[in-house]
């Protein structure tokens, strides 16, 4: 499985507790599925803002978790606010597989 966590920011964050790094985990999960919703109610023409504003968000706790190709993935929506809403469509696509990829990272490291 590729690694979809840079797991030093975490590490760092947490000084290794590893307790406190599944409660971020889940607070990540939580909060990246509102972000997800906030995008998808925010394709609509004349939604610009809204979905750059949530685009924004989720970055930032992208970052805040590590997982850098997300976040970068967010940042590419962000700065496409102003897309069709096809484009828009698309942009989710692949931040949605990327988050599945990142929930999956999560849980396998969780196991260990």
């Amino acid at each position: 499985m590729k690694k979809s966590v840079n797991l030093a920011v975490l590490h760092e964050m947490t000084d290794g507790d590893l307790s406190l790094e599944r409660k971020m985990f889940k607070a990540f999960l939580y909060s990246a599925s509102g972000c997800l919703a906030a995008l998808e109610n925010s394709r609509a023409e004349g939604m610009d803002q809204a979905w750059r504003q949530g685009a924004h968000a989720f970055k930032g706790i992208c970052l805040n978790l590590g997982a850098e190709r997300l976040s970068q993935l967010c940042k590419d929506a962000q700065d496409q606010c102003a897309a069709p809403q096809q484009k828009k469509k698309e942009l989710l696509k692949v931040i949605q597989h990327e988050l599945e990829s990142v929930r999956q990272y999560l849980e396998a490291y969780n196991g260990h």
